[in-house]
């Protein structure tokens, strides 16, 4: 059975946030782990998933 990837716009619109919104806040968060203009494409349950998770909760938190 494959890893099934996860991309910052599905996890936006499952929690409610605007996609644009989000992606900004990623970038903001300067994940080391990202390269410039790279999709924001990660194994779902993966490490960097959970950070991105922990970009969107703060952001949930924040609003």
């Amino acid at each position: 059975m494959g890893e099934r990837e996860v991309t910052a716009v599905e996890m936006a619109r499952a929690a409610g946030v605007d996609p644009k919104r989000f992606r900004q806040k990623l970038r903001e968060a300067r994940l080391a782990w990202h390269a410039h203009n790279a999709p924001w494409r990660v194994v779902e349950h993966g490490p960097r998933h959970e950070q991105m998770v922990a970009v969107l909760t703060r952001m949930l938190r924040a609003s």
